[in-house]
């Protein structure tokens, strides 16, 4: 009975994986049903009290503006995973039917959304890089593919990019893509946040760097999201592993050279920077490999869980659930906005939230105008609304609900909640600031000016193979490490900490072994490409970290009854 249920069921999922394609694309009679000209449907991963106010202030402007009236239909908030395995699933469809021609081109209507609205540059980067399709043999009888991105560029003119951004920099990252693929509009840190009572409860100081989430005090008490489902969390973890390069390259100076490799990467993929580098500074970029990648295993070993959802650690912080996360900045100080009573001064707050000191990474938080949307010209209006001084104002202005009195003349800023977040336009931070909820805000000079070193592409995947899937195991690991370490000197300790650090050789398809290195993970991660061999790979992995783990327990348990 069980099993032909389990049969039944891994059916129903294999038809829905290969049906999601044909789901998701909206049938012709539907699209062309669309009223294009009145109404922007946007796909999202914010929140609702974001949408809630942007919905209505567009639409007043629009009217205001344009003489027409418009609605919003929004679509979300859905998890940046999920939104691009939907986006990629239609417009993989669309293709293939033809309603998008192997040149890119196609008509106002044949997709559902207008715009993606939300979600860090690396997600719109990938909406730029768009699907790879097989379409078949050619003439000549070769396979045929091609690749379309699934964005098109927004068409401003460089004058009006030029107000509304200046330069098109903050640390080393765009603000918007330069083929205009993608445009930011609001700004993003990544830091901590934390629950003051519960830090003072565990006697341990507020946190202010991420390497205080490896203390061991905190076992049990720090919340993460799951990178494979979360763009913003990888992000941070990036960052990290990003800070220990830089800091060693600064600190031996060479940080100018690592810098001329990476341009020189950016160019040519075919000149790895860590290859150039590794016979005059392999030691030095493996010691941060390794520093970066420890901090990041003891925090996860802290953990009380992984969720796929980057809104939960702060909601669970402040209510006592957990004592630290990572969080992105607008979701850590919302939080602590929502549990202070109106009127009262935010930084009393029970729930803090910091960004690390030299270590804050700051990205765009975009719009992209997708191909093929019913109404492309809405949609470029919506960014032109966002980037205004009345857009901008939203982000970081106190809401009238709360009191605050509009300045005639002056953006009015929300009607209802405090969104807490970062303008992306520089000109916001000089006229307006008295203005702001958070008057210290300053994210162009706190921005980290350290590159990624193009070791995200491991974080998902080592990460669960050595705490997601194998988070049990690695917890009592962890804890078995620690009380060695409390008891003195052990016999075992030196085994114990190699046996939870190390990590386990991968086997290439042709059956030779390579170390688990920065040198090595360019050619590992191209073998990651195919799904089913990742598959393979993901599971090996895991079952090293797990023999592991199980292992430390083993000799915890005996070193204890010695």
């Amino acid at each position: 009975m069980h099993s032909r249920a389990a049969v039944i069921a891994i059916f129903l999922m294999l038809g829905l994986i290969i049906g999601v394609p044909f789901i998701a694309r909206p049938p012709a009679s539907a699209r062309q049903a669309l009223p294009s000209d009145q109404t922007l449907i946007i796909i999202t991963p914010h929140v609702q009290q974001i949408s809630k106010e942007f919905g209505p202030a567009f639409e007043a402007w629009h009217e205001r503006t344009h003489g027409q009236k418009v609605r919003i239909d929004w679509r979300g908030p859905i998890g940046t995973s999920e939104l691009l395995k939907l986006l990629q699933a239609q417009y993989t469809a669309a293709i293939r039917h033809g309603d998008i021609k192997p040149d890119g081109s196609c008509e106002p209507g044949v997709m559902t959304y207008d715009l993606m609205f939300g979600g860090g540059s690396f997600d719109h980067g990938r909406v730029k890089a768009g699907v790879t399709v097989d379409m078949g043999p050619g003439p000549d009888g070769k396979p045929r593919t091609v690749t379309i991105p699934m964005s098109a560029p927004a068409g401003f003119t460089p004058e009006e990019l030029d107000a509304w951004f200046g330069p098109n920099q903050i640390g080393t990252q765009y603000l918007y893509e330069p083929g205009q693929y993608w445009i930011g509009t609001a700004l993003s840190a990544f830091g901590i946040v934390y629950n003051k009572d519960a830090c003072a409860s565990l006697g341990v100081p507020e946190p202010t760097q991420f390497s205080d989430l490896c203390r061991p005090e905190f076992a049990g008490w720090v919340a993460l999201a799951d990178p494979r489902q979360s763009g913003s969390i990888s992000t941070t973890f990036d960052a990290i592993l990003n800070n220990e390069l830089w800091g060693i390259a600064r600190a031996e100076q060479w940080n100018d050279q690592l810098d001329a490799a990476m341009q020189i990467e950016a160019k040519d993929r075919k000149q790895p920077w860590v290859k150039a580098l590794w016979p005059e500074h392999g030691p030095a970029i493996q010691l941060a490999w390794d520093r970066g990648w420890r901090q990041l295993r003891e925090m996860c070993a802290n953990t009380r869980y992984f969720t796929n959802s980057s809104t939960k650690p702060p909601i669970d912080v402040s209510q006592g659930e957990a004592a630290v996360g990572l969080a992105i900045d607008f979701y850590g100080r919302s939080q602590a906005q929502s549990i202070t009573l109106p009127g009262s001064d935010p930084q009393a707050s029970r729930v803090g939230y910091v960004d690390p000191k030299g270590a804050t990474y700051i990205d765009a938080d975009p719009a992209s105008i997708l191909r093929g949307g019913p109404n492309p010209r809405l949609a470029k209006r919506f960014i032109e609304f966002c980037l205004s001084d009345e857009g901008q104002a939203l982000w970081e202005f106190p809401p009238a609900s709360q009191g605050h009195a509009s300045t005639p003349g002056e953006p009015s800023g929300p009607a209802q909640y405090a969104l807490r977040r970062m303008p992306v336009c520089r000109r916001i931070y000089t006229t307006y600031r008295d203005r702001f909820i958070d008057k210290d805000l300053d994210p162009y000079g706190i921005a980290s000016d350290t590159k990624p070193a193009g070791w995200r592409t491991a974080i998902g995947i080592m990460m669960g193979a050595f705490a997601i899937d194998v988070g049990e195991d690695q917890r009592h690991a962890w804890r078995a490490i620690n009380n060695a370490r409390s008891a003195g000197a052990s016999p075992a300790l030196p085994e114990m900490e190699r046996l939870f650090y190390t990590w386990p050789d991968h086997t290439m398809p042709d059956g030779s072994v390579l170390a688990f290195t920065p040198q090595n993970l360019p050619a590992i991660a191209a073998t990651w490409r195919d799904p089913a061999f990742l598959t393979r790979s993901r599971i090996a992995y895991a079952e090293f970290f797990r023999s592991n783990y199980r292992r430390i327990i083993d000799m915890g348990a005996t070193a204890a009854r010695d």
